[in-house]
C-alpha cells in the first residue's frame, strides 16, 4: 500500500513540475528516471554504511561530471572533485568562522539510508585490525557510537556547506541536530508543514567531502519524501537561475522555492529550509583545548626549541596532553635531563601572559599554485604531515598574532582571552626522549578546580580542621 501511495504521489509531482524537472533531471544523472527511483524509493536501504557511502559518492560525482567546464581533477583522480555542488573540507563554514553555532543557508545535495550493523564481540579483534592496516582499500566511514533502537533510521547526508567539523587534526567531530522543514502552500493558500529532525552523531572527511552520519525516529517514507524534495527543489532553483552548477551553494536565503516555469496562482509551491545546530558545549571544549595546544607548542618551540611530537585532546577526560621531543644528546638541546619540570613551569607562565594580552587568533588560506605564496615564503610557519608535491590546493593556516603560524584544519577561538587560563597538572618523562605535559583550560579547568575545592571542604569537615 505504501508503495502504491508513493508512486501515485510521485506521478502527481512529475505531472505538476514536468517543464522544470525535465531540465533538472537532464542536468543531474543522479535524478535520471532509474537513478531517481533508486535514490528516493522508501524501500532503498543499504545493508552497510560502506554501501551507502558508495551510493552517495556516485551521485555526487555524476552531478559534478555533468558540468565539464568547471569539473576539475588531478591526474591521479584524487583531487577534491565535488566542489561544484559541495564545499570541500578545509573551506567549510566551520573552518571560516568557528563561532557559528547555527546555519540555515545550506542545502542537501546527496543522501543514503543504511541498516545499523549489529556489533558482535570478536576474539580476533587485534588480528582483524592488523589486516585492516595492511589493506590498500580506503578506510570506510566509521560507525558512530550512539544509542540506536529498532525504530531509528540511519542516514549518510552531504550538505552544500557545513558547520559540523569533520574529525581531523587531533580534534573530534562535532555533533548536533539537522532540521529539515518543508512547507507546502496549496492553491487555496492553505499551508501544510512537515519537519524532520536528525541527530548528527558523526562527521568525517571522506575524499574531501564532509559526510554526516545521522539518525532519526521518523519513518523512512517521511524522511525520503522530504530529502528528495530538498534535492529536487535545489536543482530546480539552480536551473531557473541559469546556473551551470547542480546546487546553488552561494544562496543568501535559507529558503529555497520550487516553481514551474509557468508559475501561476493555481499551482502549489513548496519551501525547504535546512538548519544545522551544533552541540555548542562540545564545540567550545574542542576548540579551546585545541587552541591551547597551539599556544603551548608555539611557546615551547620559539622560547626553548622544543618540538611537538603528538597531541591528544582526550574528549572523555578533563585534561589533554602534548608530547614534546626531549633529546639531551642532541646538539640543538643543551638542557639537562632533569630540567624539564622547571622549563615547562616557565612555559606555563609565558602562555598565560599571552592570554592576558588578548591576542587574536584567525584562519587564513595559502594557495600553493601561486608563485608569490608558498610554504617556504611564509616566515615563522611551522608545519608537519603535509604530503609531498602538494599542488592545486588551498592550505589552511591558523595564526596567533605575532606568536604562531601553523597549518591546521581545526576549529579555534577568535582570541586568546577566550581560553581564560591554562594550567599544567603534570609533567613527566613518558619515554627517554619524550616529555608529556598534561594541561587544561577554560571549562575543563573550572571543573577541575571546583572538584578540588569540594573535596577539600569535605575533608575539612571529616577531619574537623582548617585548610592549614
Amino acid at each position: 500500500n505504501y508503495t502504491m501511495i508513493f508512486r501515485t504521489r510521485l506521478v502527481t509531482f512529475l505531472i505538476h513540475h514536468q517543464n522544470t524537472l525535465t531540465h533538472s533531471f537532464t542536468a543531474r544523472s543522479m535524478m535520471s528516471s532509474s537513478s531517481a527511483i533508486s535514490s528516493i524509493n522508501s524501500s532503498t536501504i543499504f545493508q552497510s554504511i560502506q554501501e551507502a557511502q558508495e551510493h552517495v559518492f556516485k551521485n555526487i560525482k555524476s552531478c559534478s561530471s555533468s558540468n565539464s567546464n568547471i569539473y576539475d581533477t588531478n591526474d591521479d583522480g584524487h583531487e577534491n572533485l565535488y566542489k561544484v555542488i559541495t564545499t570541500p573540507c578545509g573551506e567549510l563554514k566551520c573552518q571560516h568562522d568557528s563561532s557559528l553555532s547555527t546555519l540555515s543557508s545550506a542545502n542537501v545535495v546527496a543522501y543514503a539510508a543504511y541498516n545499523n550493523p549489529t556489533v558482535k564481540k570478536n576474539k580476533n579483534v587485534k588480528k582483524n585490525k592488523k589486516k585492516q592496516k595492511n589493506s590498500s582499500d580506503p578506510d570506510p566511514v566509521p560507525v558512530p557510537v550512539a544509542s540506536i533502537n529498532n525504530n531509528t533510521s540511519n542516514y549518510l547526508i552531504v550538505l552544500s556547506d557545513s558547520i559540523f567539523f569533520p574529525e581531523g587534526g587531533g580534534q573530534p567531530s562535532d555533533r548536533g541536530l539537522l532540521t529539515i522543514e518543508k512547507k507546502m502552500i496549496e492553491k487555496n493558500n492553505d499551508a501544510r508543514e512537515e519537519t524532520i529532525v536528525f541527530r548528527v552523531n558523526d562527521a568525517q572527511n571522506v575524499k574531501g567531502i564532509c559526510l554526516l552520519t545521522c539518525t532519526t525516529q521518523k519513518s523512512m517514507e517521511d524522511v525520503q519524501s522530504i530529502l528528495s524534495s530538498s534535492i529536487a527543489t535545489t536543482t530546480t532553483t539552480t536551473n531557473s537561475n541559469n546556473s551551470s552548477t547542480c546546487t546553488d551553494t552561494d544562496t543568501d536565503s535559507a529558503t529555497m522555492e520550487e516553481n514551474d516555469d509557468d508559475t501561476s496562482a493555481n499551482e502549489a509551491t513548496s519551501k525547504i529550509q535546512v538548519t544545522q545546530e551544533l552541540d555548542w558545549d562540545k564545540r567550545v571544549d574542542g576548540m579551546t583545548q585545541h587552541s591551547s595546544q597551539h599556544l603551548i607548542s608555539a611557546v615551547a618551540l620559539s622560547e626553548f626549541g622544543l618540538d611537538t611530537v603528538s597531541f591528544s585532546l582526550r574528549p572523555d577526560s578533563l585534561v589533554s596532553y602534548i608530547d614534546f621531543a626531549w633529546d639531551t644528546d642532541s646538539s640543538d638541546n643543551s638542557y639537562n635531563d632533569n630540567e624539564y619540570e622547571s622549563i615547562f613551569a616557565k612555559i606555563e607562565t609565558i602562555v598565560n601572559e599571552h592570554i592576558r594580552c588578548n591576542l587574536s587568533m584567525k584562519p587564513t588560506w595559502l594557495d600553493t599554485d601561486n608563485d608569490d605564496e608558498s610554504l617556504q615564503n611564509k616566515e615563522g610557519l611551522r608545519s608537519r604531515l603535509l604530503p609531498d608535491g602538494l599542488t592545486g590546493k588551498k592550505i589552511r593556516l591558523v595564526e596567533i598574532d605575532g606568536i604562531d603560524l601553523n597549518t591546521c584544519c581545526g576549529t579555534h577561538v577568535t582570541n586568546l582571552s577566550q581560553l581564560q587560563m591554562i594550567k599544567f597538572f603534570r609533567v613527566e618523562k613518558f619515554k627517554s626522549n619524550i616529555v608529556r605535559v598534561f594541561f587544561s583550560s577554560r571549562e575543563r579547568l573550572m571543573k577541575i578546580l571546583q572538584g578540588g575545592h569540594v573535596r577539600n571542604v569535605m575533608l575539612m569537615n571529616k577531619l574537623s580542621c582548617t585548610e592549614d
